[in-house]
């Protein structure tokens, strides 16, 4: 797994690395293929440690995961939908979201 196919990944799903969220994500994404069973933990875990990587507030990097889940499931639905292992019927949480793509991205289909 490399961050080149996180970043591959999240182009499909229609983000863009022009804004900052495109790499906040992708962080989250990289930290949670590496420590999965701590991805309930978002908030106290996922977040601060991305807000620390950036040098930036835990705030703007949940605000941004948010805003990137929002856009993916308003234009990328069936993108989104086609990469997981089970039927998706409504927008995923934010940490449903970051596992969606890391357990994607871990069991080798984005490569």
């Amino acid at each position: 797994m490399e961050m080149g196919d996180i970043y591959g990944l999240l182009r499909y799903l229609g983000l863009s690395a022009e804004s900052t969220r495109f790499f906040y994500v992708s962080y989250a994404v990289y930290l949670t293929t590496r420590q999965p069973a701590r991805t309930p933990f978002a908030e106290w875990w996922l977040y601060p440690a991305v807000a620390g990587h950036y040098h930036t507030c835990i705030f703007n990097v949940k605000r941004s995961v948010c805003i990137a889940v929002d856009r993916v499931w308003e234009t990328k639905r069936e993108a989104l939908r086609s990469i997981t292992k089970y039927p998706l019927k409504r927008e995923p949480l934010p940490s449903e979201f970051i596992a969606i793509l890391a357990a994607y991205i871990k069991r080798g289909d984005a490569a």
